[in-house]
C-alpha cells in the first residue's frame, strides 16, 4: 500500500509499526519478520535512530474511517440472516450467497443506496425461502374428551432441512409436554401431535406460531378454534344426580297414587259409623 501510494518517488519514507504492550516476541519471530522485509526489494528494515536519520517532508497518521451510520435495511437484513442461520445446515449454498451479499452491504466504499440495495436483496432472499414453509392459516377442530391431540402439519418446499419451533398459545388450554416443540423438516410435509388438555368446556381460540429456533423469525402464525364437546366431571354428577332426584320423585307419586290404596281404609269407616 504504500509503495502504490507514490511508486515512482525516490523519496525515503520511513512506515514506524506500534506494536501492542502485551506482544513479546521471541528471537525466531523477529528473525522472520525483519528477514522478509530485507527480502522486499523496496523495503529495508531499520533501527529507530537510522529512522530519524531520514529527510521526512510529511508526517501522515493512517487511521480507519469513521463508522458507517447503519440504515434501517442493513438492520433488518442483519437481524433476518441471524435468524436465518440457525433455520438451515450451516453448509447450505445459499447461507454463503447471503453471507457475501451481507459483507458488501457492510462495505464504506458504497453509497447509502448501494448498501441498502445489498441488504434489501438478502431480505428478500430470505423471505422468499419462508415463503415455502406453510401450514394452514385458520382451521376449527372438535374434542370429544377435554384432553386430546391436535395434529399440526407443516409443509417444507425449500429442498433442504429446516429446524423450527412450533409453539402454541392459549389461556385456556394447557400443554402436558411443553409450550413449544423443536422440529427439523426434513421431507415436503411433516405432521406433528401435540398433547392439549381444556381447563373448561365449550369453545375457544388458540394461536399457533412456527418461529426459528431463537424466536427471531416468525414463520407462520395461524388460529385454531377448538371446541370441546366432552361433558365435564361436575357436570355429569350433577346429570345425574337430577336424573335420580327425578326417579325417586316418580317413584313415590307413582306409588301414592297407586289404585285401591285407600279402599279397605274406607269401608272400616263405614262399618264404624253403623
Amino acid at each position: 500500500m504504500i509503495w502504490l501510494d507514490s511508486p515512482n518517488s525516490k523519496v525515503q519514507r520511513v512506515v514506524a509499526v506500534t506494536t501492542s504492550s502485551k506482544w513479546r516476541p521471541n528471537a525466531d519471530q523477529l528473525e522472520v519478520l525483519l528477514g522478509s522485509l530485507e527480502r522486499f526489494p523496496v523495503t529495508k528494515a531499520v533501527s529507530l535512530g537510522e529512522a530519524f536519520n531520514v529527510e521526512s517532508r510529511t508526517v501522515r497518521s493512517l487511521a480507519p474511517k469513521p463508522p458507517l451510520k447503519i440504515s434501517g435495511a442493513v438492520l433488518n437484513a442483519r437481524q433476518r440472516l441471524s435468524g436465518f442461520t440457525r433455520l438451515i445446515p450451516n453448509d447450505n449454498p445459499l447461507l454463503n450467497s447471503f453471507l457475501d451479499r451481507m459483507l458488501i452491504a457492510d462495505s464504506a466504499d458504497l453509497t447509502r443506496a448501494q448498501r441498502d440495495g445489498y441488504a434489501t436483496s438478502v431480505s428478500d432472499g430470505i423471505n422468499g425461502q419462508l415463503a415455502l414453509i406453510t401450514m394452514p392459516s385458520f382451521r376449527s377442530v372438535t374434542f370429544t374428551a377435554t384432553s386430546d391431540e391436535l395434529p399440526v402439519s407443516i409443509q417444507n418446499r425449500t429442498g433442504y432441512p429446516v429446524r423450527v419451533v412450533l409453539e402454541v398459545k392459549g389461556d385456556r388450554v394447557r400443554l402436558p409436554n411443553g409450550h413449544k416443540v423443536a422440529l427439523t423438516l426434513d421431507k415436503e410435509v411433516t405432521t406433528t401431535r401435540l398433547r392439549l388438555v381444556a381447563r373448561t368446556s365449550g369453545s375457544f381460540p388458540i394461536i399457533v406460531r412456527l418461529t426459528s429456533p431463537d424466536g427471531s423469525v416468525l414463520l407462520q402464525q395461524s388460529q385454531v378454534d377448538v371446541r370441546i364437546a366432552a361433558t365435564s366431571a361436575a357436570g355429569l354428577i350433577l346429570t345425574i344426580g337430577a336424573a335420580l332426584v327425578l326417579a325417586w320423585w316418580w317413584g313415590r307419586h307413582t306409588w301414592r297414587n297407586r289404585p285401591g290404596r285407600y279402599r279397605k281404609g274406607s269401608a272400616a269407616i263405614e262399618v264404624h259409623s253403623d
